[in-house]
């Protein structure tokens, strides 16, 4: 299997097709967005051709060797829920309080990981990728800090409320959130803007039913941003398995293994959709259900590594770096297959978390199965 690299400070969006079935109305919204497909990455990024299709990662080249650093904005979101007033005012759900912790944790700071050595979540996860670039390093700088508040009104989010424990868990719409959250954060050239929310998951179309993710990632094709969104988990109902960073590595994995997604845009059958198209998958121990043809699940983001069914709270089970909970993630030979250059582990942090390649779905009409 050949695998050639190409670099690249910004490209535009792949034309590869997306295996879904989305509704009228999502397939009627694409057609109106297609226009807007090529937005481009806000950070370095690099291709990687393996046989006969290409795949873009963030970072850059690392057959150059070096180490790029990412600048990045550090957004804690202070949710104000109109649907669950306390004293008379909106019930508050805040991540400021969160970032210390985020600043300690393998995001930004080093770990000494069973593979990708002793570094960052993201660096090494970039590195058991390409195992032969030992001088290559793909770091997020320090982050500037900048906490925002945005309102969430009745129809676009509420608020769940254990009776045994009170503690509370946020559900709320993801695309008004990522638009309410680009209306208060300027173009950022050249910096990834990781947002993060307290013990908050999301549901996908507007649609309540259509739950839950813990966040989302990619190119916010309004204003030209690479950003990563995510909860943090702390004292959460125990409904909620996963903890702390959890959420925000699974988000930030899946961008740096794709970072020209758009959130935003739901691919319909035999339609350009922005980012890295995959041969379908199936989900590993469930037979015959795909997983899609992107790095995630189409509507919640799941990771192939994920326990849980859809329409239910995010489950992976986690690995765990001291005190911190991270995402066992696939790496990009699970989707395409082992070869040289790109080696035999399939998931990071445990690479027993998927010790064999992807399946592919069952066809269907001559076409990989829907995804879940």
């Amino acid at each position: 299997m050949q695998v050639i690299l190409h670099h690249s400070a910004a490209l535009p969006t792949t034309s590869a097709v997306r295996d879904n079935i989305p509704s009228m109305r999502h397939a009627l919204l694409l057609s109106t967005l297609l226009p807007l497909l090529h937005a481009q990455s806000a950070i370095p990024t690099f291709r990687v051709t393996v046989g006969q299709s290409a795949y873009t990662l963030a970072g850059r080249d690392p057959s150059r060797g070096g180490t790029t650093t990412i600048p990045t904005l550090l957004v804690p979101v202070d949710l104000a829920f109109d649907a669950k007033p306390s004293g008379g005012k909106p019930f508050l759900m805040d991540a400021s309080p969160d970032v210390p912790s985020i600043l300690r944790s393998p995001i930004f700071a080093n770990f000494a990981f069973p593979t990708g050595g002793n570094t960052q979540y993201a660096d090494a996860m970039l590195r058991a990728t390409f195992p032969a670039a030992d001088t290559w390093h793909t770091l997020l700088a320090k982050p500037e800090v900048k906490p925002i508040r945005i309102a969430v009104p009745v129809g676009s989010g509420y608020i769940l409320t254990s009776a045994k424990s009170g503690r509370s868990l946020g559900i709320v719409d993801l695309e008004f959130l990522q638009r309410e959250l680009f209306k208060q954060i300027p173009k950022q050239d050249g910096r990834l803007v990781i947002a993060v929310t307290r013990n908050t998951a999301y549901y996908a179309l507007g649609d309540a039913t259509v739950c839950c993710s813990w966040g989302t990632h990619g190119v916010d094709s309004a204003g030209g941003n690479s950003f990563v969104l995510a909860s943090f988990l702390r004292d959460a109902p125990s409904v909620v398995q996963d903890a702390d960073v959890q959420p925000l590595t699974q988000q930030l994995a899946q961008f740096m293994k794709d970072p020209l997604h758009d959130p935003k845009i739901y691919g319909a059958r035999n339609t350009p959709s922005p980012g890295n198209t995959f041969p379908a998958w199936q989900r590993p121990g469930e037979q015959a259900a795909c997983g899609g043809t992107a790095v995630s699940t189409m509507y919640f983001l799941l990771e192939p590594t994920a326990t849980n069914p859809k329409n239910n709270i995010p489950a992976s089970k986690p690995f765990v770096a001291q005190q911190y909970h991270l995402q066992n993630v696939a790496l990009l030979p699970w989707y395409t297959g082992p070869s040289e250059a790109l080696g035999k582990t399939y998931s990071f942090p445990d690479a027993a978390a998927l010790p064999a390649p992807a399946t592919s779905c069952p066809a269907r009409g001559g076409r990989g199965a829907a995804p879940r």
